[in-house]
Parts: C-alpha cells; structure tokens; sequence
C-alpha cells in the first residue's frame, strides 16, 4: 500500500477524490494532483480507516482551496480550520496559495544575495592574507598558497552564486504572469547597463570555469608616499583572451582596455546592481500582486498566533511539581499543595491560585 499513489488507491477501490476529501467545493482533480504523492497524503490514504486522519486531510484541502482564492473573509472559521491542522497539513494548504511560489523566490533572492555578499568579504580576507603571507620569509610559500586556494574558493562561489541569481530572476516569468512581459525585463536590463560589461563577464567567468578550466587569482600590494596602500586580486586578461574560449564581445572589451582585471572591483559592482534589481522586483511584486501578498501574509499571520498561543499554554499541575516556585511565596506551600492534590481542573486551579496570589 505504500508504494503506490493515491490515484492507484482511488482507481483500485472505485472511489471519487471527492469521497476522500470531503468539503462543500472540492478541487478539482488538476488542483489536487500536485499533491498527491506528498508523504503526509500518502500516510493519510494509508491509514484511511482512520477518520481523524480523513478528517484532516480533507480540512487541509478546505484551507487549500480557500487559498487559492486568496480569500481574507471569515476569519473565525479560518482561524478554526488552521488551529485543526498539523505543519504537514498546514504545508500543503499553503502551497496552494497563489504567492507563496512568489514568497519564495524573492526568500531565495536575499539569501542568493547574503551568499554573494559573503563571497564578497571572503575574497577580500584572502587578499589580505595573501598579502600578509609575502612578509615572512620563511612560511611565505605554504601561506600564500592557502590564502590563494581560498580567494580560489571565494572566486567560484562567486560566479556560481550569481548564475544562480540570474535563473531564480527568469522563473519569475513561470509564477508571476503580470510581470512576464518584456517591459519588466526590459526595466531590469536599464538597471545595470551602465555595468553590462562587468555582468557578463562574470557569467562568462562561471561559463570559462565549467568547460574549459580554472583559473586562480594573484595579487598586487603597491606604496603611495601621500595616499593609503593600494590591494589589488586580479587576472591576467592576456592569459584569458588567448586561452582558446570564445569570450563575448562586452567580456572581450573590459579585458582589452586592461592587463588585469581586478576581480574584487568588478564583484562589488555586480553585488550593487543585484542589490537594486531585488529592490526593484520586491517593489513591482507589491504594486501588481497587491491582493495575493495581502492575503498570504494574512494566512501566515493566522498559523504564526496559533502557533505563538499553542506555544503559550501552561500545564498547571506541571507548573505546581517544581519546587521552591514563584506560587510557593505568593501563595504559600500548604495552599499550593491543597489545590495540587485536590480534583480541581487545570482552569479551576489556575482561577483559585490567582486569587491568592493576589489577595
């Protein structure tokens, strides 16, 4: 039985996906297929004698069908249904709600961006190591070395991080229609043309690494008599242009108007045009999904209280099997101890404590 899915189970045994998940509407089957070889639905149908877990599921499917009409009316039944559900329940009601796709992909552009920015910092540590490592003579070699793996390291991260970057931005055309259109990308594109040609270097930087080699930084550590020491990790751009990769020409321009390309430099630029391009998405997300954000905020607002009350709730007579606690000096021992041995409820204790803790 736990090998096979709940369509099998449904066909085997002659029912409707409506005779399993009872509600008013029900979805419809393409709304509901999606999720149904999630493991909780599997375990439900596993256990589909069990009406607790018939019952659950079908409320999972209620909520979730009140999702996705990004309803924020009847808010007691609401609160009453997420109050009912477990976090796996819970998982697949929200998933049905049109922003949570949304919710997570701007999620996973700030923590894309966190991770560049951590690159970032992890480049420069290692070019002051590098640094460092050509002052002492005797371990200058071993030093260097580590410190240049890393800045190694901080490279590909980098890169990788920021293709990553560029295709989490194209799946927006999958689950935001209103901003598929070209004026969106377009709008994009005029955010960063003034660094274009740092851009595409970078993704020809993760393109050149996968197939054709790696390559590692080196640095350069320059006195001014009236100014303040100038770092500098960067490649070699003669070693780049007659590697045998076939650069694209704005690549191929920013690497022709220097012999090196200073990689720190370039990867601030990138950071900071990043930076604007989530603001720029987070805005037009709220502007044209005004009604979707509302109501998924709503809904998470709703399963956080129930979760902060659920959280919240106090076991009296657990309360009262500490020793030396607060209730022993404001109300006394032997009152304490009177009420813990006696059949009074938990709210009938909680009341009459209270009371003497306040007399």
């Amino acid at each position: 039985m736990s090998q096979q899915t709940l369509m099998h189970f449904l066909f085997r045994n002659r029912l409707e996906i409506y005779d399993v998940f009872p509600f008013e509407h029900g979805l419809i089957p393409r709304q509901a297929l999606p999720y149904l070889k999630h493991p909780f639905v599997i375990r439900c149908v596993n256990q589909i004698r069990s009406k607790e877990k018939t019952l659950e599921l079908g409320r999972a499917y209620a909520v979730a069908e009140h999702v996705a009409q990004y309803c924020i009316d009847d808010e007691d039944n609401f609160s009453a249904y997420v109050s009912l559900l477990s976090d796996e329940a819970w998982e697949i009601a929200i998933r049905n709600c049109p922003y949570y796709a949304v919710h997570g992909i701007l999620d996973n552009l700030v923590k894309i961006q966190g991770a560049m920015q951590e690159a970032c910092i992890n480049l420069t540590a290692s070019l002051a190591g590098m640094v460092a490592s050509q002052q002492y003579a005797d371990t200058a070699v071993v030093a260097f070395q580590r410190e240049r793996d890393r800045a190694t390291n901080g490279l590909l991260t980098f890169v990788t991080l920021y293709t990553t970057y560029i295709d989490v931005v194209r799946r927006l055309k999958q689950h935001i229609p209103k901003l598929s259109d070209k004026n969106f990308f377009r709008a994009i594109k005029r955010l960063i043309s003034k660094n274009s040609e740092a851009h595409t270097f970078t993704k020809d930087m993760r393109n050149f690494i996968n197939h054709h080699q790696i390559v590692q930084p080196s640095c350069s550590f320059q006195y001014h008599e009236h100014s303040a020491p100038i770092m500098k990790l960067y490649l070699q751009s003669g070693r780049l242009l007659f590697s045998g990769y076939k650069w694209k020409a704005e690549s191929r321009s920013l690497m022709q108007r220097s012999e090196q390309i200073d990689l720190i430099s370039i990867f601030d630029t990138c950071l900071s045009d990043v930076r604007k391009v989530i603001e720029f998405i987070r805005r037009a997300i709220s502007a044209n999904l005004y009604f979707e954000k509302r109501a998924y905020e709503y809904y998470m607002h709703e399963r956080q209280k129930y979760l902060h009350l659920q959280g919240s709730l106090v076991d009296f007579r657990d309360a009262l099997r500490v020793r030396y606690s607060l209730l022993d000096k404001l109300a006394g021992k032997q009152v304490v101890e009177t009420i813990y041995q006696s059949s009074y409820s938990n709210e009938e204790a909680r009341v009459l404590l209270l009371k003497f803790a306040n007399r």
